[in-house]
């Protein structure tokens, strides 16, 4: 029977007290706290349940999941940004 909730269906060879450490050394809280919801997963807890203990949306612990799922630590850690050009004309666009 398969477990209700989300899963880490690839943990990338991470394991919980690897984990533990990398969001420890983690300088970027924000950073250390997508780590934390991987670990916390990994211990069994539900996303509502880590969505409640760190502050976030359950969305967005459903989105960490899916990152480090497909993509291990690199694609968790990713941060896109826009790019300078598209905020320029945003800005002109609207005027500002």
């Amino acid at each position: 029977m398969r477990k209700k909730g989300l899963q880490i269906t690839n943990d990338h060879g991470w394991t919980i007290k690897r984990l533990q450490e990398q969001e420890r050394k983690m300088k970027k809280a924000n950073m250390a706290k997508r780590i934390a919801v991987i670990r916390l997963i990994m211990q069994g807890y539900l996303g509502i349940q880590v969505a409640e203990l760190l502050n976030l949306h359950r969305e967005t612990v459903s989105i960490y999941v899916q990152k480090f799922n497909q993509g291990g630590m690199d694609a968790l850690l990713e941060r896109r940004y826009a790019r300078a050009e598209s905020r320029i004309y945003l800005q002109k666009k609207n005027g500002n």
